[in-house]
């Protein structure tokens, strides 16, 4: 894969070659983390699936390990990202580790973050609060519960 460069202003994309690499003819999402944003990138081919993750009541992000790599089972960092529209049946997608230009850190936990979604141009298509947390696998696809995921965190 080509390497996907990014031009920020804090939170903000300024420019990106994002749009015409490899990730994005593929129809992969990229998600890159910035001043204490999380930026998901979404491919020209995806850009129909924005109107489902606007229906988001919260948005709650989570990294664990997933499905092994096929290159001697070593299971694949992953974040997951809830949008939690309070039905029984929410959106959600999954990138891996290769699709992620900086994985957040453990201390990260527990944080609340702000979390947006930007189409070519780059043009920030939404903006929201969004919350953080490590979990033991992906999918996890729980909402977010403040003293869940402290005891999490303990346990």
């Amino acid at each position: 894969m080509d390497v996907v460069n990014i031009e920020n202003d804090g939170p903000l994309v300024i420019k990106t070659n994002f749009f015409d690499s490899e990730h994005a003819k593929d129809g992969d999402f990229f998600v890159s983390v910035n001043s204490g944003a999380f930026r998901l990138l979404v491919p020209d081919s995806r850009i129909g699936e924005v109107d489902e993750m606007n229906t988001a009541k919260k948005i709650v992000i989570s990294e664990g390990p997933c499905w092994p790599d096929g290159k001697g089972g070593r299971p694949r960092k992953a974040l997951e990202i809830l949008f939690d529209d309070c039905t029984d049946t929410p959106y959600s997608t999954w990138v891996t580790e290769e699709q992620v230009d900086k994985m957040p850190l453990p201390t990260d936990h527990c944080k609340q973050v702000t979390f947006s979604v930007w189409g070519r141009g780059p043009v920030q298509l939404m903006s929201r609060p969004a919350w953080f947390r490590m979990v033991k696998r992906i999918p996890c696809l729980e909402s977010w519960d403040l003293e869940k995921e402290k005891k999490r965190q303990a346990g």
